[in-house]
């Protein structure tokens, strides 16, 4: 046991992708064995990008650790890996919890790589440029990483150093408070915001291969979101965030209006005019993406496509040209039904949906509402009677072929991490933190609320928000945080945007109200059923307690740190342990 975190970290490496991710993963090279041309540095960060996108990271854990459990998505168990991540789903893991600690250990592994190439870079004999750029695109990843970290962990250890075997398994760790993490996390990307290129190239010759890789305003996107998260969680008192909101919300809208002028004017990031286009992986690395994970045909690819999609019938219960999948990621009835603006009738006492429509071209995207033919892969059954069978389609294929070099679990679809919608809600949260009557907010808002509205429906919905139209900021960001769900449902926000607006229990007892007020606005049918999928399937109503708002700290480290001020996150020492 003494050595499992750190061979567990030194044995994350994963193999990649074509384009500029199909190269030799360089990690933990010896003191005599340093960088010695260009190639060796580029290589060395591009393989941290491989490391992210690995099984335990990108392909799938990362997004559902962080939908999982709030009022966005819920977990339907089937198979073993699945009963995994039902524990998360449904708060019944510990710390003992493959998932939780397979992707602490995978984000150790990739701040690790982060500090080895900054650091044998800082040594090389290169032309300024090219080294502040590559050491540039470490850090802005390593700021990304304990971002993550300390969202769901809290107090964490923070390496920053290189490399060195000893102080690895050293067994003398400490947990840095939350301001010395995010102090760090601020030095980093605003070393990224300034040297980072706005495109990348290979020594000033443009090329297809490098897309993806972070860039200047992917930095000031992702500022954005840091300094709005210190923000907000020192406004709704999350423990650790002792911040001069006022001066982060400044900050934080200051690095969005960045992405919004220069980003858009130099960096040609826009909103694309049609919502489903982002995510087609015929349309990758579309001007909406500031940053994403990628995956490609003929590499490993993301198994989340096949975690929700369309239901089947026959012997695979979702199958689109030789393309199975699951049904496991589902939106929550709470999402499906109370949010996205829609009109329903009821057949019978049965609480059977006779009709349903809605007006938001967000939701006929984001969920399937039908089941597929499991020889034609078309579309078959018509499920708007029964909205507990409903799955997240946002990351399903969409087509009835199979094309080469791609299987059922390895989609060719990039998964955004930050796109231009994003910042610009940022943006509109910003503002109308600090200035209510701010126009300007609420005109950032109105863009992603009028791409979504469906031609010649409902004129009233998703009416452009005007100053007035709130009592207050706490109303404010109710309306914004409901927003942010429609539009980045799935993508892995969720859970962080609860988080640090103290409203993750807020909002799963918001669940159970809507679920019960169906039984007065359509029939205790549906109520029922409802409730019974959201809150009785998951246990929210049993197993949801005070700590959980943080993830446990990996029993496997915790059994191998000998510093007696090395505590585990609070409530967790009691939490019933899982065995493997």
């Amino acid at each position: 046991m003494k050595y499992t975190l750190y061979i567990a970290i030194l044995c994350l490496m994963f193999s990649s992708c074509k384009s500029f991710l199909d190269e030799q993963v360089y990690s933990l090279r010896t003191e005599g064995n340093m960088y010695t041309k260009y190639e060796d540095a580029d290589m060395a960060v591009m393989g941290i990008y491989s490391i992210l996108s690995g099984a335990d990271g990108f392909r799938f854990p990362w997004q559902c650790l962080t939908t999982y459990g709030t009022d966005e998505a819920i977990n339907y168990m089937g198979g073993v890996q699945n009963a995994n991540y039902f524990r998360v789903s449904n708060y019944s893991l510990s710390a003992s919890d493959a998932q939780v600690s397979a992707l602490y250990a995978l984000i150790y592994s990739a701040i690790m790589n982060c500090n080895e190439a900054y650091w044998q870079i800082d040594k090389m004999n290169m032309r300024e440029d090219l080294k502040q750029r590559l050491q540039a695109e470490a850090l802005f990843l390593r700021a990304f990483c304990y971002f993550n970290l300390v969202q769901l962990w809290g107090e964490v250890r923070l390496n920053v150093g290189m490399p060195n075997f000893n102080e690895i398994v050293s067994r003398n760790a400490v947990r840095s408070p939350v301001s010395e993490v995010y102090a760090r996390i601020a030095e980093d990307i605003e070393f990224a915001k300034q040297y980072l290129p706005v495109k990348w190239d290979y020594r000033g010759k443009e090329t297809d291969d490098y897309r993806g890789r972070a860039t200047k305003y992917a930095a000031y996107g992702l500022a954005a979101k840091i300094y709005l998260t210190m923000a907000s969680g020192s406004k709704y008192g999350v423990a650790g965030y002792e911040f001069d909101s006022n001066e982060y919300y400044r900050l934080a809208k200051g690095n969005a209006d960045t992405v919004m002028v220069d980003g858009k004017g130099i960096g040609g990031h826009d909103l694309l005019s049609t919502y489903d286009d982002v995510f087609s992986y015929k349309n990758k690395y579309n001007r909406e993406i500031l940053f994403d994970m990628t995956f490609c045909i003929g590499g490993p690819g993301s198994a989340y496509a096949k975690m929700g999609g369309p239901l089947g019938q026959g012997s695979f219960p979702y199958y689109v040209g030789g393309w199975p999948g699951r049904g496991y990621l589902r939106p929550s009835l709470y999402l499906a039904l109370n949010t996205y603006g829609h009109t329903l009738l009821i057949a019978d006492g049965a609480g059977v949906i006779s009709q349903f429509t809605s007006d938001d071209a967000r939701f006929w995207f984001n969920i399937a509402t039908y089941t597929l033919n499991g020889t034609t892969g078309l579309p078959q059954n018509n499920l708007r009677g029964d909205p507990a069978q409903w799955t997240a389609q946002k990351f399903s294929m969409r087509t009835v072929t199979l094309e080469g070099g791609y299987g059922w679990q390895f989609a060719p679809m990039n998964h955004p991490v930050l796109r231009y919608a994003d910042v610009l809600l940022i943006y509109a949260e910003a503002a109308g933190m600090l200035n209510l009557n701010d126009a300007s907010a609420y005109n950032a808002a109105n863009l992603v609320r009028q791409r979504a509205k469906v031609p010649g429906r409902n004129p009233t919905y998703l009416a452009d928000w005007n100053p007035g139209d709130f009592a207050d900021t706490d109303q404010f960001m109710d309306a914004i945080l409901a927003e942010r769900m429609k539009e980045l449902c799935f993508e892995g926000h969720r859970r962080f945007d609860l988080l640090r607006t103290s409203r993750l229990f807020r909002a799963i007892e918001d669940m159970k109200t809507a679920a019960r007020n169906l039984e007065t606005t359509h029939n205790k049918a549906l109520a029922d059923l409802v409730y019974a999928s959201d809150i009785i399937n998951q246990k929210y109503d049993v197993n949801v307690k005070p700590y959980h708002i943080l993830f446990p700290i990996p029993q496997y480290e915790m059994n191998i740190v000998t510093n007696p001020n090395y505590k585990q996150n609070p409530g967790w020492m009691k939490a019933t342990e899982y065995e493997e």
